[in-house]
């Protein structure tokens, strides 16, 4: 899930003594509150969050036992196609929820709902789709093949496009339809997720791929899915990129020196670490590199805006963790004592 875009906690009241009551009674203002967010953002994922207090009564006791009891609904997706989010499933989640609380025969009954909260964050699933032409700043590298499709199959036309180049028309979709049934594609759906290409990769023991993503607010990339096979005959890198409207689109990298170039000072091709997306000038440097990398999820250094003084500098923060004093020393000292030694007149010393 990607951050947290808004929480909003709605007011609770002494007489909110059911879930249903409360979600009934608040739905107008919830629906709207996920309406104001969905119109912002497009496609967003929601979650309740609700704190319940429960009581019972204690044996021979005249006080009650009170327990507080968090409960949350799994994150749902909101969009233009599914612009609401079912009260009443959420109702009958929470009010499962709570039998399964009281199960064990605990003997708590619910007092109230103390807390509620809405929780939204941005929701952006990883897949490509229709075309988006490729940006300038990566254009100009001559590094990448954008097929020019109109269908949902982006995916299928940029492996293919990297596993079986042309000299020509490289980037029209009719260039790979005599390859289209090359690749094993069953039960995939179009447009393609990066979560459905480990099962690309089991119904094609020829093929591995990686997919890199390109941020257009940084102007950089970092690694979406980094394929588990390294033994395979063919490889393909591929580049999603995101338009105005939320869509993707895979782009068939044809050369990640010169994609990265940008990250690096050297002036010949670049090894690139397909795991972090380093650049090393050498073979070499790069082979001593890649086993230790391989051992760790993907990841990419990014390094500070040299022009922003402020994010290049790094300076001490923290005053709150200091001490009164410049410095406090504190010094342990042992003691040892040895075995007692007999002397003459059966007398012993001590040291």
């Amino acid at each position: 899930m990607d951050d947290i875009v808004s929480e909003t906690t709605l007011q609770t009241h002494a007489n909110d003594t059911t879930v249903g009551g409360f979600l009934n009674a608040n739905a107008e203002q919830i629906q709207e509150i996920i309406e104001h967010a969905r119109a912002q953002l497009r496609s967003v994922r929601v979650q309740l969050r609700m704190d319940i207090l429960f009581s019972r009564q204690v044996h021979n006791q005249t006080s009650q036992q009170t327990v507080m009891g968090y409960f949350s609904t799994q994150p749902e997706v909101v969009n233009s196609s599914r612009p609401e989010i079912d009260i009443n499933a959420a109702t009958a989640n929470f009010n499962n929820q709570i039998e399964h609380f009281n199960s064990r025969g605990s003997g708590y009954q619910m007092e109230r709902v103390m807390k509620f909260t809405i929780s939204i964050t941005k929701f952006r699933p990883l897949h490509g789709g229709t075309y988006i032409p490729t940006p300038p700043n990566i254009a100009k590298k001559h590094c990448t093949i954008n097929v020019l499709n109109s269908d949902s199959k982006c995916f299928l036309w940029s492996t293919l496009a990297a596993l079986y180049p042309s000299k020509m028309n490289q980037n029209k979709v009719y260039t790979y339809w005599k390859c289209e049934n090359l690749l094993n594609m069953t039960g995939i759906n179009f447009p393609v997720q990066t979560k459905q290409i480990p099962q690309i990769e089991r119904q094609n023991s020829f093929l591995s791929v990686n997919v890199f993503y390109y941020d257009a607010e940084s102007g950089d990339f970092c690694v979406k899915y980094r394929s588990p096979e390294r033994q395979r005959e063919k490889h393909v890198n591929l580049l999603l990129l995101e338009g105005e409207n939320g869509n993707h689109h895979y782009v068939c990298i044809t050369n990640m020196s010169r994609l990265i170039a940008h990250r690096s000072k050297h002036e010949h091709a670049t090894h690139v670490c397909n795991s972090c997306l380093y650049p090393f000038n050498t073979q070499q440097s790069y082979d001593n590199h890649l086993p230790n990398c391989l051992k760790h999820p993907a990841q990419m250094i990014r390094y500070p805006n040299a022009k922003n003084k402020k994010e290049c500098t790094l300076k001490f923060g923290a005053y709150r963790k200091q001490y009164k004093l410049p410095f406090h020393l504190v010094a342990d000292f042992e003691s040892f004592w040895p075995h007692s030694v007999k002397v003459k007149f059966n007398h012993r010393r001590m040291f």
